[in-house]
């Protein structure tokens, strides 16, 4: 539920940092292992929320499906991924405060990925084995109205080198307890670019 989970859409193409995101969704078990994952959440006071999370899967990468083997080993390549995960939650009246950290690790796999430049050229190199992100939120609803302003700020870095930081300033109008219109704008800054993207977003969200 962080700033990339807001944005990122599956099947479509996004470049953080220079490096291509391909997400490709499929109801095929490509392999026999099984995904385990969990949460355990506390409240130590009625207020206060804290919970850890963890995720192991792995995952087949052969050089057709755009990830896995070096050049010249046609073989599939099996690995773990592993993500772990601390979120924090806060309330006091109108006041809110979200956090989340997260760290990926990527570290037993083969040390090579095929990549698709902007032309739909492949080209092998390297893969880093290691990410961590995170986030934070604080949002105020208005006593007496439906607004509540909210400031975001949020980075993410690669085998401890800063792929990019985002800021984002925005406005929730909640016309009902699960219904609520939301504007925002965001200001991204990657490590390899030369000047920060402004993007705006509007969004209607419902809950059931």
């Amino acid at each position: 539920t962080g700033p990339l989970a807001e944005v990122m859409q599956a099947g479509a193409a996004s470049e953080h940092g220079g490096f291509p995101l391909t997400w490709m969704p499929t109801a095929a078990d490509n392999n026999q292992n099984k995904a385990v994952g969990f949460r355990v959440g506390l409240l130590p006071i009625p207020s206060l929320e804290v919970g850890a999370s963890y995720y192991t899967a792995k995952v087949k990468y052969t050089p057709s499906d755009g990830m896995g083997a070096p050049p010249g080993d046609e073989d599939s390549a099996e690995a773990p991924v592993k993500l772990s995960m601390l979120d924090l939650t806060y309330y006091k009246g109108g006041l809110r405060f979200m956090s989340e950290y997260m760290t990926e690790d990527t570290s037993q796999l083969k040390s090579y990925v095929t990549m698709l430049d902007a032309m739909g050229n492949t080209a092998m190199a390297g893969t880093p084995a290691k990410y961590t992100g995170y986030w934070a939120q604080v949002s105020y609803r208005i006593a007496g109205s439906g607004f509540e302003p909210v400031v975001r700020y949020g980075k993410t870095s690669q085998e401890g080198t800063e792929l990019g930081h985002q800021t984002a300033l925005g406005l929730d109008y909640w016309m009902e307890p699960s219904l609520v219109f939301k504007l925002a704008t965001t200001t991204d800054n990657l490590a390899d670019a030369d000047q920060a993207e402004k993007h705006y977003l509007a969004e209607l969200a419902f809950g059931f």
